[in-house]
């Protein structure tokens, strides 16, 4: 028995007919910057909310004081 044996049992079926232009797997981008995405986009979402608490109180707290 060789190493190097041509036999076909584990080899891609070739199917005639048109070639598929999109490939099973489609990756449009990659995990890690996307994470990095949703993370901004969260802590973009908290500063915002943040913000506009900050505001409300600092606009109830000095018209209290007035």
């Amino acid at each position: 028995m060789s190493f190097f044996s041509k036999s076909s049992g584990n080899r891609r079926i070739k199917r005639s007919g048109p070639k598929r232009k999109q490939s099973l797997l489609e990756v449009t981008a990659r995990p890690d910057r996307e994470q990095r995405r949703q993370s901004r986009r969260k802590m973009g979402a908290a500063l915002k909310v943040l913000l506009c608490v900050g505001v409300i109180v600092g606009t109830v707290l000095g018209g209290k004081t007035l």
